[in-house]
């Protein structure tokens, strides 16, 4: 009898180990996860500013050449 009770205590001990350690590692999992998708959205915003920023500056690039090309033809002209 003394045996089957340590036999089920020693199972029941096991069961709620397991069951702590598998809400534990959950609750870590949901945090990275979590972090993980901040990055992510980060990463995203980040580049659609890239995105705009190198937009501006192809349109800057060539506003600036053909300034400098209606600049020339008037020079030219003199």
């Amino acid at each position: 009898m003394r045996k089957k009770i340590l036999t089920y205590s020693f199972y029941v001990l096991t069961l709620l180990t397991l069951l702590i350690y598998n809400f534990i590692t959950k609750t870590e999992a949901e945090k990275y996860e979590q972090q993980y998708q901040e990055v992510l959205n980060s990463n995203s915003e980040s580049l659609e500013l890239f995105e705009e920023l190198h937009a501006k500056e192809d349109s800057i690039t060539k506003l600036s050449n053909r300034i400098n090309e209606l600049t020339n033809q008037d020079g030219e002209e003199d």
